[in-house]
């Protein structure tokens, strides 16, 4: 899967809903349970 990624032949980036920062999880759990969000992605950076 990762390399189908690097090269470009999955789009895994178009299906992010929306992105988080570490300490917002709680907000992403809330988003996910009112519906509004398919798939978050909590960033460790």
């Amino acid at each position: 899967m990762l390399d189908l990624y690097r090269r470009g032949e999955s789009k895994l980036d178009e299906l992010v809903t929306r992105q988080y920062r570490r300490d917002a999880v709680a907000q992403a759990f809330r988003d996910q349970s009112a519906g509004e969000l398919v798939v978050g992605v909590v960033l460790f950076d």
